[in-house]
């Protein structure tokens, strides 16, 4: 290819120029100054003149002796001592430890170690049958054994359970309360201390069955006002009631004392005193009792009508009542399969109603209309109504994957609400059903709902307000909706929320989920929250279009973790969080 040329012609002059240049005109070197950059910095005492870079001076010396002059001014401004002051104080903040007050190992009841054992076939000596720890690592235990004949057969406890439905004395599995059989095994301190948790214990258990509340709550838009000025600051806000991740709450109804139960993962129960002076010596673990009717997690906790009895609900199927009087938990209800190791429970209501594999009770709460009744939703998707006088009035399947909540309406106590996995929340009538149910829920056939709401996550709870007038619903899709219930009544089919409040709600697989809860007798509700600072978020209606906001967010000093469970008091103006350490926080 042919190079490309210019076409613009040379002038004269222009030649001319270049043709004397080249021959009669000396090249003269100029002289060049040398780079500043590369000469010998000179000192200078002027502290904000620029640094430069010596000529012989390697680039890392440079930057080394740039970053000392800067921290020399800084030091000479006295900025540097300000900068530690402020870092020490935040990293005292970050390094705070999780509050000791409450239940610590040492109330529990003591127990050996378990030490390593080998397998019998090896080492050539018959072992008797039954369950071992193998190994342990990383807080994961390795099991081995076998199931004696006599066990397999259903003659000790079953499934896993506490007992096989006797009764159980509050303190039995934390504190010698009985005469025992070894006191002489036991050492002087061991007693005192089970004889100061047996007094706290009664004394606890008495207030909350002796108290006839009288008072009355504040109004809602007092209460808020209240909420927004509440911190929680002290230690004495706080303490440990459960060993394990606490899943449920509940108040006691008392007019002039905040006493708290807890739940947690592994079906203890722990009562709070926040009244009980923790410089006394009568006092044990600051106020602290605790028990274990339960094996698996307690989903929630409810005082009877009359404040003298506390129902609890667990994944071990059981259903117990404490009675304050006695300090027993009876069996309510269990559920039995028709295996033959539940042959022995034939003539108890619950036989017959597991369901297999993966079956079990999430959640339960008493029948508004009687406390001898109950309901409890299983994680089949049935519903489960129990009438301890007459038995199971009906076994329904109301939903095709685990319902996670249950709410009866305060006012129309015929209708209730469920939700769960399926995403969905739906309502039903309880005139609808009966006791020959029991066969649409061995045969699958869902029974139609009068209403459904559908969401784009999975349903953690659904409540109704206690004026009966929303439906609460907290949804993993990140958001809380409300809905009128005049909507949910006068519509059928598919109803959408009427409002839907952005909110973060994925807590991951080491907290327990966020459920909003109502007030007993007042329409605002609480929920967790993930936001920094940890805080309990407290919402209220607006004063004009009838929606909720946010109206207070309880912080602190010792609010350190995130509350995913919280409660209000029935009477007074007092709140309660719990998070998965098995901590409760208090603010008043």
């Amino acid at each position: 290819m042919p190079s490309r040329r210019s076409t613009r012609k040379p002038t004269a002059a222009s030649s001319a120029a270049t043709s004397t240049t080249s021959s009669t005109v000396p090249i003269v070197k100029k002289e060049v100054a040398p780079d500043p950059a590369r000469v010998s910095p000179t000192p200078s005492n002027d502290s904000t003149a620029p640094v430069v870079r010596g000529e012989n001076e390697s680039y890392n010396d440079f930057v080394v002796r740039k970053r000392q002059r800067n921290a020399d001014h800084m030091a000479a401004l006295g900025l540097l001592d300000a900068v530690h002051s402020i870092k020490s104080t935040i990293h005292a903040d970050k390094k705070r430890k999780a509050v000791q007050r409450g239940a610590t190992k040492a109330a529990r009841a003591k127990s050996e170690p378990v030490e390593k054992r080998r397998s019998g076939r090896l080492s050539g000596v018959q072992v008797e049958p039954g369950f071992y720890v193998q190994s342990e690592r990383n807080g994961k235990f390795a099991v081995a054994g076998a199931v004696a004949e006599e066990e397999a057969k259903g003659n000790g406890n079953y499934d896993g359970r506490v007992n096989d439905g006797d009764d159980i004395d509050f303190g039995e599995f934390y504190y010698d309360f009985s005469d025992g059989e070894n006191e002489d095994d036991v050492d002087e301190d061991e007693k005192e201390h089970s004889a100061k948790s047996k007094k706290q214990t009664t004394s606890i258990l008495n207030t909350i069955r002796k108290s006839k509340p009288k008072s009355s709550a504040p109004s809602a838009s007092a209460l808020c006002d209240h909420f927004s000025t509440l911190r929680v600051d002290s230690e004495l806000q706080v303490a440990k009631v459960t060993p394990e991740r606490l899943y449920s709450m509940a108040m006691a109804p008392v007019d002039n004392k905040i006493i708290v139960a807890s739940g947690d993962k592994w079906g203890n129960i722990g009562l709070w005193d926040t009244s009980i002076d923790p410089t006394s010596e009568d006092c044990v673990n600051a106020g602290v009792v605790q028990s274990k009717p339960h094996t698996g997690v307690v989903t929630h906790l409810e005082f009877n009508r009359t404040g003298g009895k506390m129902l609890s609900v667990s994944y071990d199927c059981t259903v117990r009542e404490l009675d304050l009087e006695t300090q027993k938990y009876s069996q309510v209800f269990a559920t039995y399969g028709t295996e033959a190791v539940c042959d022995k429970f034939k003539d108890r209501h619950g036989y017959g109603v597991d369901g297999g594999v993966g079956f079990f009770t999430q959640y339960g709460c008493y029948d508004r209309r009687s406390d001898d009744c109950v309901f409890l939703t299983t994680s089949f998707g049935t519903v489960i109504h129990y009438d301890r006088r007459v038995g199971v009035t009906f076994h329904e399947p109301l939903c095709h994957r685990k319902l996670n909540c249950f709410s009866q309406h305060p006012t129309d106590e015929n209708v209730f609400a469920v939700g769960g996995l399926a995403r969905e929340v739906k309502l039903f009538d309880l005139r609808k059903f009966n006791k020959g149910s029991e066969k649409r829920a061995l045969g699958k056939i869902e029974r139609k709902p009068t209403v459904t709401q559908t969401y784009d996550g999975s349903v953690n709870s659904c409540f109704f307000s206690p004026s009966g007038s929303q439906l609460l619903t907290t949804c993993m899709k990140d958001c809380l909706t409300l809905t009128p219930f005049s909507t949910l009544k006068k519509g059928s089919g598919e109803v959408s929320p009427a409002q839907i409040i952005s909110h973060n709600n994925q807590t991951g697989r080491y907290l327990s989920v966020f459920m909003a809860r109502w007030h007993p007798t007042i329409d605002i509700f609480t929920v967790g929250c993930m936001k920094q600072p940890r805080q309990i978020e407290i919402f209220g209606e607006m004063k004009s279009g009838g929606k909720y906001e946010k109206k207070a967010a309880i912080k602190g000093d010792y609010v350190t973790a995130v509350c995913s469970r919280n409660v209000f008091h029935p009477k007074l103006a007092a709140i309660a969080g719990g998070n998965s350490s098995g901590r409760v926080t208090i603010a008043r």
